[in-house]
């Protein structure tokens, strides 16, 4: 009851070609008590279907909608009518919602951020498309993301005491009464415990972006030697990136000095948004100061914020001792930009490091790419792209469309004279630099100039530099 009710009405002829500029009259009768009702409700006419809506259903019974379709001009068809029944029924008692709030941890150390969890039921149900709002002290605003749960984190633990939050949870829909809850954690004075932390905490990103990255670094440990971690972020927002496709599954990759420790687990669930990552090194090994654990590449999925949680962590030492730790989560927010052409990723040829390319636009306008080869520049028709001993290149953007982001360009190694053609010159010089350390023609970066690259070059003699789109 209450419910408006959307109605089509399709006028065709006996071909099926719809049929405009017709008058339709509507009748609607509410049964058991066989009430007439008001008629004619407003149809729009869409060209042979005539949208309307009825809003009078305060009251439960079976509606009987009877409309009839007459020919203002008298000179296309014949009238017609036809006939459509809606039940309406009662509706159910309206009960407020419950909404429960947890933290991740009982305590925290100052510093540390806190994570929350709301969830929300009503009738028994857990409803996930509330409205979630919530204050932290000094009426901070908690941004809650997902939903069954909706999560959220709060950073700004910077002195030692009790931080109370308020939730309330609400349906757009009003299918159950507004709710509110409180929590009271308590933040102490950093003790011993060793720091792990998202890196970066807040990170901004937008759909044009085709790769960012994620770490879980530990500041400041002694003797680490197996890790443990839970990771959840949300799905459609963020895509992981499989650190290692010739293997099943999606994995991410591990930090720095865990490279060769035995990997006991490399999971990631796309579908509910989880990283699982189980670690040990070797007997007699250890890690101390300050060192990545775990790192994922990602891209966006659609607009939106992303809290990224450390659900799960354990920390043991060379002993199997447990070294207690602190956590700061992280939140990495996609944005909107009107325009994708002028954001991609363009790489070099055998190298892992992409860093230093330089982009131009037909203006003048420079960027350079990142380690990852990542690359934003306002687009301007023709993109350049330069970087020493590599051959150049060009994209035209006029022949793409306006938020099509840029295929990945791979520039390729051996123009060492900047000719735009890898020609006999070009191999002599490095055939000349053999054995040596010259930046230049050393292509796969690896600090010597060696048969890898000479190889390279071969493999590219008579390439010159093409206009891609």
């Amino acid at each position: 009851m209450g419910e408006t009710i959307e109605v089509t009405v399709r006028v065709a002829d006996y071909r099926g070609t719809p049929l405009g500029g017709a008058n339709v009259a509507a009748d609607v009768t509410r049964q058991p008590f066989n009430i007439q009702a008001s008629t004619g409700f407003g149809l729009i006419d869409r060209m042979g279907e005539y949208d309307g809506v009825y809003d009078k259903t305060t009251e439960p019974g079976n509606y009987h909608f009877k409309f009839t379709v007459s020919d203002p001009t008298g000179q296309q068809f014949l009238p017609c009518y036809g006939e459509a029944e809606i039940e309406i029924r009662p509706n159910p008692t309206v009960e407020a919602c419950q909404i429960t709030l947890t933290s991740d941890k009982p305590e925290y150390q100052v510093g540390e951020t806190i994570a929350l969890t709301a969830q929300v039921t009503a009738n028994g149900k857990y409803q996930c498309d509330a409205v979630v709002e919530g204050t932290g002290p000094d009426s901070h605003k908690l941004n809650f993301t997902g939903n069954c749960p909706y999560l959220a984190v709060y950073p700004h633990t910077d002195i030692a005491g009790s931080y109370t939050f308020h939730v309330s949870a609400r349906d757009p829909q009003q299918k159950f009464r507004p709710c509110s809850t409180d929590l009271t954690v308590t933040v102490n004075q950093n003790g011993n415990e060793v720091k792990v932390r998202v890196v970066p905490e807040t990170q901004e990103s937008t759909l044009c972006r085709l790769q960012d990255t994620t770490a879980i670094n530990v500041d400041d440990v002694t003797n680490l030697s197996k890790i443990e971690l839970v990771t959840t972020y949300k799905p459609d927002v963020l895509q992981v990136i499989d650190a290692d496709p010739g293997q099943r599954g999606v994995q991410v990759r591990a930090g720095n000095g865990w490279e060769t420790a035995h990997i006991i687990e490399n999971r990631v669930d796309t579908r509910q948004g989880r990283i699982y990552f189980v670690a040990e090194l070797l007997d007699g090994y250890a890690i101390n100061g300050t060192t990545g654990l775990m790192a994922f590449d990602w891209r966006s999925q659609n607009e939106g914020s992303s809290s990224i949680i450390l659900e799960k962590v354990i920390l043991t030492d060379h002993k199997g001792q447990v070294i207690k730790s602190m956590l700061q989560h992280g939140i990495a927010i996609v944005k909107h930009v009107q325009d994708c052409r002028g954001a991609g990723v363009a790489r070099l040829q055998s190298r892992s490091d992409h860093s230093g390319i330089i982009v131009t636009n037909t203006t003048g306008e420079q960027a350079q790419t990142r380690v990852d080869g990542f690359f934003i520049i306002t687009p301007d028709r023709i993109l350049y792209f330069e970087f020493p001993g590599y051959l150049s290149a060009q994209v035209d953007l006029s022949q793409s469309e306006q938020n099509e982001g840029l295929d990945t360009i791979t520039l390729l190694a051996g123009d060492v004279n900047g000719d735009n053609l890898i020609d006999v010159l070009d191999l002599a010089y490095v055939a000349n630099t053999y054995s040596s350390t010259n930046s230049l023609t050393d292509f796969n970066a690896d600090g010597q100039v060696n048969i890898l690259d000479l190889s390279l070059i071969a493999g590219n003699y008579g390439r010159q530099t093409l206009t891609a789109r």
